[in-house]
């Protein structure tokens, strides 16, 4: 499940986004953003979700990946 499908069931669980949005103190219009894909999920969204931010990692590109073998 992403987190904007997250965030739909959890603003859902509660009666829309602006309910959630005023449980978590976020603003309803950065809530609605998250879910329109304008903006992404900050540290206190993700929190609340149950989630973190996984930085992506980097090879060299010498290094062959699981699908080159």
């Amino acid at each position: 499940m992403t987190v904007r499908e997250r965030l739909v069931h959890a603003c859902a669980a509660v009666g829309g986004q602006r309910a959630w949005a005023r449980m978590h103190s976020v603003s309803p219009s950065y809530v609605s953003a998250v879910l329109a894909g304008d903006a992404e999920p900050g540290p206190k969204i993700l929190e609340v979700l149950g989630l973190r931010r996984d930085e992506p990692t980097y090879r060299p590109v010498e290094e062959p990946t699981d699908a080159d073998q």
